[in-house]
């Protein structure tokens, strides 16, 4: 027997699976605008036939085979200025409330701790096929998370990454707007692409083995105050859902199962300062419900492609944003201690527990 875990910290949704036990299984003459949109629906059109068909990749042995083992490993040099996006990305660090049963200060204070907001990177590569990038990873990386989604990411800023849940090949297909035409460096496992930020500043992925973290480093503040991504959705989404206390977007599969997702965004200044970020979607419709997704109708988008955007922080420059586009096998939020209920009339098993601190 099976059972489905949903878990809510208040609202965070978990979509895992457990054992009955309740442990964890695992150019011509035509414009530069135009061209670039014409390079845009065809990359996305083929993105969206590969999430259709999906790529033979051997997940156990974390190697690519088929098509995909014919593709060119990226090793191009790489810039100082690529180097020092990375550098600079890795000196931003998260300060937060240690855990509860973390001993006060000598004067009563309570303790903070620190951890870094650009993570260490998990891809051993990147291969090129046509136009788009394919992380490599080792074959554990590929064992640690539950729901594994594979990502392929542009080559220049200006194209879209492309998003595909491995278990229901649920995908989308987003392009960050105001991207310049900057080529993607490799920098110590992470895509690198150097002053291609809307308004100036640099763009930066760290590809997982769930989808990747999107960070932008801004020196200074810009002089847009949003960040617009189109996302393109494939046939198999069936609702979007916004998660109004955080800000988090889920995209939906047809039985109501939040596949993929886009965490709530967030920003880091020098200080170590977390400031969250308002999230607004135009152009389609989503669920504000805050109930559980399951069992309910999806809302459907009212259209194929719609606008995420992210409201900039009006001042503490520099800063460090980071929004993750994911698939949902892992918590939104860490947390301590759980304490798990199975629900008679489903089988379901929610799981109650406090957030950090």
């Amino acid at each position: 027997m099976r059972t489905q875990l949903k878990t809510y910290g208040w609202t965070t949704a978990l979509g895992l699976t457990l054992a009955a036990a309740c442990g964890t299984t695992r150019t011509g003459d035509e414009s530069r605008e135009e061209r670039l949109a014409t390079e845009t629906a065809a990359l996305g059109q083929a993105q969206f036939a590969d999430s259709h068909h999906p790529s033979p990749i051997d997940r156990k042995a974390g190697n690519n085979t088929g098509s995909e083992a014919a593709s060119e490993a990226v090793s191009e040099p790489v810039s100082e200025a690529a180097r020092a996006v990375v550098t600079k990305a890795k000196a931003y660090r998260l300060s937060s409330r240690a855990p509860r049963n973390t001993p006060p200060e000598p004067n009563g204070a309570t303790q903070t701790t620190t951890s870094p907001v650009l993570p260490a990177s998990l891809a051993l590569g990147f291969d090129r096929d046509g136009r788009r990038l394919r992380p490599r990873f080792s074959d554990g990386a590929w064992k640690t998370v539950l729901h594994n989604a594979h990502v392929t990411l542009p080559e220049h800023a200006n194209e879209p990454f492309h998003l595909r849940d491995d278990a229901s090949s649920l995908a989308v297909t987003v392009t960050l707007e105001g991207a310049k035409h900057v080529r993607a460096e490799v920098a110590d496992g992470y895509l690198v692409y150097p002053n291609a930020a809307p308004g100036g500043g640099d763009v930066l992925h760290r590809a997982n083995v769930e989808g990747t973290e999107d960070y932008l480093l801004y020196e200074a503040k810009p002089a847009a105050k949003e960040l617009h991504y189109r996302v393109a959705l494939g046939q198999e989404v069936a609702g979007m859902r916004m998660l109004q206390d955080s800000g988090t977007l889920e995209f939906i599969d047809p039985s109501g199962t939040p596949r993929l997702r886009m965490n709530a965004p967030y920003a880091v200044d020098g200080n170590g300062e977390r400031r969250e970020l308002t999230v607004r979607v135009d152009g389609c419709s989503y669920d504000r419900d805050p109930r559980a997704p399951w069992g309910r109708r999806a809302t459907a988008p009212g259209a194929t492609e719609c606008t995420v955007a992210i409201t900039l922080p009006e001042e503490g420059y520099p800063l460090l944003v980071d929004p993750a586009w994911t698939a949902t096998g892992s918590m939104l939020v860490l947390r301590f201690d759980f304490d798990p209920v199975r629900l008679k009339t489903s089988g379901d098993v929610l799981v109650l527990s406090n957030g950090p601190g």
